[in-house]
């Protein structure tokens, strides 16, 4: 979904990586420069076509192993990865691909939601 539509250009970001492993400084920097607006196109981008892809899954294919060598060329060489290539590489490739789709489709967006809503109830923020 990242390359459809220029994305990184939509949402003002110059780097391809997930954000892990990111400095603070590098957090600031991302918090100051992010277009909001194509952060939400794009989050909608990305779960129309995780919809269309669920809907042609079989069963079978969700048991089936990530290839190390698909891993290591989106982590490497495509930039998900910001640092510690060979740990992101290590951690992916022991997944199926029914865990990739539930912790990246389901359960991971959670979990950020969580962290923002602890980050608010610390700063007093109170969010509808």
């Amino acid at each position: 979904v990242l390359d459809s539509a220029d994305w990184t250009t939509q949402m003002n970001l110059p780097w391809r990586h997930h954000g892990g492993a990111m400095t603070r400084t590098e957090v600031d920097e991302l918090n100051t420069r992010i277009d909001l607006a194509g952060l939400q196109r794009y989050m909608q981008a990305v779960h129309n076509r995780t919809r269309t892809i669920v809907a042609t899954i079989d069963q079978t294919t969700l048991s089936q192993s990530l290839d190390p060598a698909f891993v290591r060329q989106v982590v490497v060489n495509e930039g998900l990865g910001l640092r510690n290539h060979d740990n992101l590489v290590a951690n992916y490739a022991s997944w199926d691909k029914g865990k990739c789709l539930l912790t990246f489709g389901l359960t991971h967006p959670f979990q950020h939601l969580g962290e923002m809503e602890t980050i608010a109830s610390m700063l007093d923020i109170v969010w509808e």
